[in-house]
């Protein structure tokens, strides 16, 4: 019987990647550095020599091009920014995009199985295009939030959220992995500058997949007074969102420990062991009180009723053909409108006085 062997992922890698090395020594030893038995460096110089000339005749401006380092690109229009979305999340960790105006959204950590952003498809010259067939390019995806989160300033005595809706001036530069966002006004005194991203560290796989997003603000005086600012966030508890009907109350509870300050979100079963809580009665149409009160209200109305009909012999009201008409018959019709309340309170059950 075969002797089972466990192994996790990481040692197999290891494993797997200590043989492919040494296949590839012993091929090489045994069939030279180009693969095959009689293959020297001399034939294939030669051969690919005639194809790709050493002198390319390649534009010497063009070619310095190559190693000069570009400028980076500033993006200040306002639909600019609203279709930036540069990855901030860790490797395999769900994905998170940082927009232009520095609010995270495409917040994709629900395991959601869905391919691209806002799985659909885009007619574009008479086709339909998938999320692979580039839909996204064609018609950029808008940006949504599924729950509650952003950050704020306050300066003096005035808050202003930071985004395109709190500055008017929002430039974004992205530089991957860091995108930097700047926000600042002509009647503002304060600039801040955001610094966003997610660990990559090459050749570091265990801390480029953390499943963290780095929020770094610098905030500015450029004026020549004391200016009192706060800087603060929030978040809506997104557990149990797009959960089905999973039911559950949510708790967020602050940690705090040397140095560090969190929040943690959840979600708990509620309590269905306690008693329930009794009802609140606001009125009771079957009390006698009520009853009372609406044999007095009834009352008076009757009273307004009649003094008014000993004067109707007196007032006339005019229709819009001209014609008089008594106060009574108009009486009538006020006195059927007050009588309605009263009436439907009847059949409902409780003991009005109707006349």
């Amino acid at each position: 019987m075969a002797e089972q062997i466990e192994m996790n992922r990481r040692e197999f890698l290891k494993k797997g990647g200590l043989f492919t090395l040494t296949s590839g020594i012993m091929f090489y030893a045994s069939n030279g550095a180009y693969g095959a038995p009689g293959v020297t460096e001399a034939n294939v110089t030669g051969k690919y020599a005639r194809l790709i000339p050493a002198d390319k005749q390649l534009d010497p401006e063009w070619f310095k091009s190559l190693f000069t380092s570009g400028e980076p690109q500033i993006y200040t229009e306002r639909k600019a920014l609203d279709t930036i979305g540069m990855p901030v999340g860790g490797l395999f960790a769900g994905t998170v995009y940082l927009g232009g105006d520095g609010r995270l959204w495409h917040w994709n950590i629900r395991n959601d199985d869905s391919e691209g952003i806002q799985p659909r498809r885009v007619d574009y010259k008479g086709s339909s295009l998938r999320m692979r067939d580039g839909a996204n390019y064609v018609v950029p995806a808008e940006r949504r939030y599924p729950f509650d989160q952003n950050f704020a300033i306050r300066i003096n005595d005035e808050l202003r959220t930071l985004d395109a809706e709190g500055f008017e001036q929002v430039s974004f530069v992205g530089q991957y992995p860091i995108g930097e966002v700047n926000y600042k006004d002509a009647d503002c005194p304060l600039e801040v500058q955001l610094s966003a991203y997610s660990p990559f560290i090459p050749h570091n796989t265990a801390d480029s997949s953390l499943p963290a997003t780095v929020m770094s603000y610098r905030v500015s005086n450029h004026s020549d007074k004391t200016v009192d600012c706060n800087l603060f966030g929030w978040l809506e508890n997104p557990v149990l969102l797009g959960s089905g009907e999973a039911e559950g109350l949510r708790h967020n509870e602050k940690v705090e420990e040397a140095g560090f300050a969190a929040m943690h979100c959840s979600a708990r079963l509620p309590d269905m062991t306690g008693s329930a809580r009794p009802d609140v009665v606001f009125e009771d149409f079957e009390s006698q009180e009520f009853t009372r009160s609406i044999e007095r209200r009834h009352l008076r109305i009757i009273s307004l009723m009649v003094k008014l009909r000993k004067f109707s012999w007196t007032l006339a009201a005019t229709n819009s053909h001209g014609k008089r008409k008594p106060l009574s018959s108009w009486l009538r019709r006020v006195r059927l409108h007050l009588l309605l309340p009263a009436k439907w309170l009847a059949d409902s059950g409780a003991r009005v006085l109707i006349t």
